[in-house]
């Protein structure tokens, strides 16, 4: 597996995540699990990748800071109230009785896991580009493995149809 496969996009959300958690103000916006989750994708990008291994020596703040100044104001941010607000929705499509959940290009998200750890009646769709799938893959196996509720799809949505995929899916 290629280590550059890993998308910059998912691991700067994930790095959103992990250093929004430890801030007094927004920290409550990333629950412990979901943390627990990002700080084990953080160690094994850290782990298996040259370019994350470096960027590791520079303070997580700081280099937050830095992209901020790069992208725009606030985008660190964005992503963790995004992703809450994402979250939220789940849970209120849950209530009204939604027995499937679709995830696309979830990076290093855990929701699809831990909705399906926590709803064993409810079935989690987790697709992702082949390479970010194999490294989402690793991760979940280092933290015990997932539910059968649980399924992870490595797949080019730009040469196969979401409709053609989830329909011949084997659950």
């Amino acid at each position: 597996m290629s280590v550059s496969s890993i998308s910059f996009t998912a691991w700067l959300v994930m790095v959103s995540q992990i250093v929004h958690k430890r801030t007094r103000r927004w920290g409550a916006c990333v629950s412990d699990r979901d943390a627990a989750f990002y700080d084990a994708a953080f160690r094994y990008c850290r782990a298996i990748s040259p370019l994350y291994g470096t960027l590791n020596l520079l303070p997580r703040q700081l280099y937050l800071w830095l992209v901020e100044r790069a992208l725009a104001r606030g985008a660190t941010l964005h992503y963790v109230l995004r992703k809450k607000a994402i979250q939220q929705q789940v849970e209120s499509s849950l209530r009204a009785g939604v027995k499937q959940i679709v995830l696309l290009g979830g990076g290093f998200d855990p929701l699809a896991l831990h909705t399906a750890l926590d709803h064993d009646n409810v079935h989690t769709f987790e697709i992702d580009l082949p390479s970010m799938h194999a490294h989402n893959s690793a991760i979940v196996k280092l933290r015990g493995g997932s539910p059968a509720n649980y399924h992870m799809m490595g797949t080019d949505l730009s040469s196969k149809s979401l409709a053609d995929l989830l329909t011949n899916h084997a659950w």
